[in-house]
């Protein structure tokens, strides 16, 4: 390789000092061989460029083309350990991404739907979490107004009481004072203050097919009130109306349930259409 790299140098040291025109048929070089020391010219070789490729020719093409080469070579091909490593890691990326989006779930989308129609429709049997609040508004307040008024001033309770009455309810239009007497005197009259608690215990959606009235809908609502075995026997209730705990406490508390009627008209309002007394079932 040395002897290569020699014969390049000297080459081209020679094209420069004299002129070598790269475009021109013939190079003029010195005779290397000797030098005269007489005033005559020295002597001229010519090279011809045919001589040139001549020279060239037996110079090995590796060490013209040995940096291109490397430059253009093809990088080195992975080996499957490595093409498995990079898979892995871009699996890793993958699964970092899922992890930060938030993709819609139909399912949820569904049971979402569903509770909402729970809440908001009315079209099954079942009653839904909006009339519900209504019922509770309507009942706790004919309720609280007997508990703070039912001994003291029961006709005030009983007017609240009709305020809450369709006009198709019976008491809706009657004298509130002989409607009260006839509370007093009867199975109402433990409503008027003499119970001690009470709680809603369901609520029942019923359809009137066989009514004209587009308003067919009548809510059934159970409440169970609570009083001493004594009070209820004091307030016209009877044995067999009463429902006796399991274990029963040094009050002997015992309760009856009321199943209150309502129905929602045209002002989007609902009003008691009756309420009677639910005995337990005989015993077999």
């Amino acid at each position: 390789m040395t002897f290569y790299k020699i014969l390049i140098i000297t080459f081209i040291t020679l094209s420069v000092s004299y002129d070598v025109l790269a475009f021109t048929n013939t190079i003029k070089a010195i005779k290397p061989l000797h030098i005269s020391n007489s005033n005559k010219d020295a002597e001229l070789v010519k090279i011809n460029r045919r001589d040139i490729y001549g020279i060239l020719s037996i110079i090995p093409s590796q060490f013209f083309l040995s940096k291109r080469a490397n430059a253009i070579s093809p990088k080195k091909e992975k080996t499957i350990d490595e093409l498995r490593a990079d898979a892995m890691n871009i699996i890793d990326i993958i699964e970092v991404q899922k992890k930060t989006i938030t993709l819609p779930s139909l399912n949820t989308d569904k049971g979402d739907s569903v509770e909402a129609d729970i809440k908001t429709s009315d079209t099954t049997f079942n009653v839904n979490m909006e009339t519900k609040i209504k019922i509770d508004g309507v009942l706790g307040n004919i309720m609280s107004n007997f508990k703070e008024n039912g001994n003291n001033d029961p006709v005030k309770s009983v007017s609240n009481l009709q305020r809450y009455c369709s006009a198709t309810n019976i008491i809706k239009n009657k004298n509130t004072r002989g409607l009260t007497a006839s509370f007093q005197d009867g199975k109402y009259a433990l409503l008027l203050g003499k119970f001690t608690s009470y709680e809603i215990t369901e609520y029942q959606k019923n359809i009137d097919n066989d009514s004209d009235d587009k308003n067919n809908v009548y809510y059934d609502v159970d409440m169970k009130v609570n009083a001493p075995y004594k009070t209820m026997l004091q307030n016209s209730i009877q044995f067999t109306d009463m429902y006796y705990p399991k274990n029963r406490d040094y009050n002997n508390i015992c309760y009856v349930i009321y199943r209150w009627s309502l129905k929602k008209y045209e002002d989007s309002n609902l009003y008691l259409e009756g309420c009677y007394l639910v005995p337990p079932p005989p015993k077999v």
